[in-house]
């Protein structure tokens, strides 16, 4: 999950602190980047990372929503 770990080093936290804010070690966070990690576990990362899931897996340039659309929640601005 090379994504998560470009949005960790952008957002400056590192893997201890992302650890710490979902009460897990390092070495699970590790592992959860390298294994195929499931729908609830890729919520929480991003709920922790304040990212909206999506962006784990693409930049938000790489994603073409329909107008009206605000990247960042994925709901309505109307």
């Amino acid at each position: 999950m090379n994504k998560v770990k470009d949005i960790i080093k952008e957002k400056e936290v590192s893997l201890q602190e992302l650890a710490d804010n979902l009460d897990v070690s390092r070495s699970a966070i590790l592992k959860t980047l390298v294994d195929n990690p499931s729908q609830e576990i890729l919520g929480r990362i991003a709920l922790a990372l304040t990212v909206p899931m999506w962006q784990l897996f693409a930049s938000s340039n790489q994603v073409h929503l329909p107008e009206g659309y605000n990247r960042y929640h994925l709901s309505s601005s109307r």
